[in-house]
């Protein structure tokens, strides 16, 4: 006999209207209905009677003690996702490239792309070159010492404002106002 559709009735709590005698009539020759009927009103009454824990003394005193902690433990891990996700997009898109680039082109295109890129870029340190040398012939020391001494400085606080945003984002947390 399939009993579902009783038992669905028993743990809802109540048969559908019109339903309950036929609830009632199948309780009376269903041995296995009868004692799911049985449990489940003992455990209804148990969950109804039955006081809340109480918390241990001082819970809320170790709880807060340990958030920092859990925060700092939770932004770590969403941190390590981040780049971990990151870092499988990127290695994903480059397999494609390659991939897609392998099938599309020759190794000889392949070749004559590197050794042309090669040659654009020796043509460029040619030409960077020859700009520093006109340059240093034609305007003065003091004001080349002095673009270079603003660039450096420049570069090292950019760096250190830099290092300052990731110690703060990494000791306190992003702040989301």
């Amino acid at each position: 006999m399939n009993h579902q559709l009783y038992e669905t009735w028993i743990l809802d709590g109540e048969a559908p209207a019109g339903k309950e005698a036929e609830l009632q009539a199948h309780l009376l020759t269903c041995t296995e209905c009868q004692r799911l009927q049985r449990g489940w009103q003992g455990a209804h009454h148990m969950v109804r009677t039955t006081p809340p824990a109480q918390p241990r003394p001082g819970f809320s005193r170790r709880f807060q003690a340990n958030l920092a902690e859990r925060r700092a433990r939770l932004q770590y891990r969403q941190i390590f996702l981040v780049f971990l996700g990151g870092s499988a997009a990127a290695l994903t898109v480059f397999a494609i490239t390659m991939v897609l680039t392998g099938i599309s082109t020759t190794p000889t295109n392949l070749i004559v792309g590197f050794t042309r890129a090669v040659v654009q870029a020796s043509q460029w340190v040619n030409l960077a070159q020859t700009f520093a040398n006109t340059w240093l012939k034609v305007v003065p020391l003091p004001i080349n010492i002095a673009i270079w001494v603003a660039l450096t400085g420049t570069f090292c606080l950019l760096c250190l404002a830099w290092a300052a945003a990731i110690w703060r984002i990494f000791t306190k947390g992003v702040q989301n106002d």
